[in-house]
């Protein structure tokens, strides 16, 4: 069955539910079905010389628990790897000698495992796509080189402050909320990440009502369906029902959290988190213009004229359950930066913008409408950016797929930049920024253990 449907809009977007899908004003989008009814959204590729089809699969951090976290991922890492075909070392020869590759992404509500490829190897190079997908292969070496992927992962994390920061906000922000389990493997998940629950996940993986097909390429798509259909058309609806996970928003608030840690001797990394819109809400577009005035006033205010840390800045997650963060990256003085945040802050919540600091230590200030149309510009072009080859644009289509259910989400989300007023970003401001409450975690070096911080 087809359909073809041609779409005027700035970006591409993809809706799951309805099985929709568009690209920009210029092309036609055709969509296909397989015979299992699998959709397949197809994007002639006259851009360039890469294809790329992926394989879109519905579920995610939100499907797993905790003790799941790394789980989805192992499983497509081992898909890209090898699969009963065309074993890992077989994977590495195709990759050098035919200059593609097979890539894999994890989302909250979605994985991904795409092949990018020259065009003129893409109809040879699909059944590898496929084979990995749908048989994959778990030998030990590969198994164990994943896992210690993970492992020094994990390290790293902890080695760093500035990472263990982030952690720590996202833990204590998500504890008990679907988003506690994570894409990444976690040092409380690492040991339940075994050949077995990967093959028992994978199971349930192939089933028809959780995949779509998205395709960027000039392969004839008459003949793509047909050999789509040879494999990922013969896998079967299971007879299970299907997740249903309530995303509700989150609710920052409770006692400063500050954690020592040897490499942050000498200095901090701190953040107050808040929490912040839902990215499908009216004032999401609006926090977002928001965040990006408000940390050129943070930099002249906390960097520039107290010198309180190395850089600093705002932003609002893109989430469902949101929640923004004030960033201090290396901090100088532990018992200053929150005065000068709160400086800041007044300033921004009055409706002024600080657009540079004077070489007598005033402000030179602007207002907030002064600098709307250029910050609204920037993340225009930040979007239109991300799309500018084969892999970004399908990577657009994933994300507006995964996390936006509707087929003109950028396209809506272009008009709603637009629309947003100066009164707007006051308005979010204040109510974000200043009337939620906010909560300090820090990492500090050994010599400020027991620093009281607020």
């Amino acid at each position: 069955m087809k359909k073809v449907k041609v779409i005027f809009s700035a970006l591409c977007c993809l809706l799951i539910s309805s099985a929709a899908f568009a690209e920009t004003s210029s092309k036609t989008v055709k969509e296909y079905s397989l015979k299992n009814g699998i959709p397949v959204y197809y994007i002639e590729n006259t851009d360039n010389q890469i294809d790329n089809v992926s394989i879109v699969v519905k579920g995610g951090r939100t499907w797993l628990m905790p003790e799941q976290s790394g789980l989805e991922k192992a499983l497509f890492t081992m898909m890209a790897r090898g699969s009963n075909s065309y074993n890992y070392n077989k994977r590495q020869q195709i990759s050098y000698e035919k200059n593609a590759s097979i890539v894999h992404s994890e989302f909250d509500y979605a994985s991904v495992l795409s092949l990018l490829s020259p065009n003129y190897y893409l109809k040879e190079l699909l059944p590898v796509l496929t084979d990995g997908f749908m048989k994959p292969v778990y030998p030990k070496q590969v198994y164990d080189m994943v896992i210690t992927e993970f492992s020094q992962s994990i390290q790293s994390t902890y080695n760093d402050p500035w990472s263990l920061l982030r952690k720590t906000v996202s833990d204590y922000v998500y504890k008990g909320h679907p988003y506690e389990a994570t894409t990444n493997a976690t040092q409380d998940s690492l040991g339940n990440i075994t050949i077995a629950e990967m093959k028992n996940l994978h199971k349930s993986v192939l089933d028809s009502r959780r995949i779509c097909v998205i395709a960027i390429c000039r392969m004839n798509p008459e003949e793509l369906v047909d050999q789509l259909n040879s494999s990922l058309g013969t896998i079967k609806a299971l007879n299970t029902t299907l997740p249903e996970v309530e995303i509700n928003g989150v609710s920052v608030s409770g006692d400063s959290v500050v954690l020592t840690h040897p490499a942050a001797t000498g200095t901090g990394y701190a953040a107050y988190a808040f929490t912040s819109p839902s990215m499908k809400s009216d004032d999401y577009i609006p926090a977002d213009i928001a965040s990006s005035i408000y940390s050129t006033t943070m930099y002249n205010i906390v960097r520039s004229k107290y010198g309180a840390c190395y850089s600093t800045g705002s932003f609002v997650a893109e989430s469902e359950a949101g929640y923004g963060l004030e960033y201090f990256y290396m901090v100088s003085n532990l018992n200053e930066f929150a005065k000068a945040a709160e400086e800041a802050r007044n300033i921004m919540a009055s409706g002024k913008y600080v657009a540079k600091l004077n070489d007598d230590g005033t402000y030179e200030f602007a207002t907030i409408d002064s600098v709307l149309e250029g910050t609204k510009n920037s993340l225009i072009n930040s979007i239109y950016g991300s799309a500018t080859s084969t892999g970004g644009r399908a990577g657009l289509l994933c994300s507006a797929l995964i996390g936006y259910d509707n087929i003109d989400a950028y396209n809506l989300m272009i008009d709603k930049i637009h629309a947003v007023t100066a009164d707007d970003v006051i308005r979010v401001f204040n109510k974000y920024w200043i009337e939620q409450p906010m909560r300090l975690f820090a990492v500090v070096g050994p010599e400020s253990e027991g620093i009281e911080l607020k």
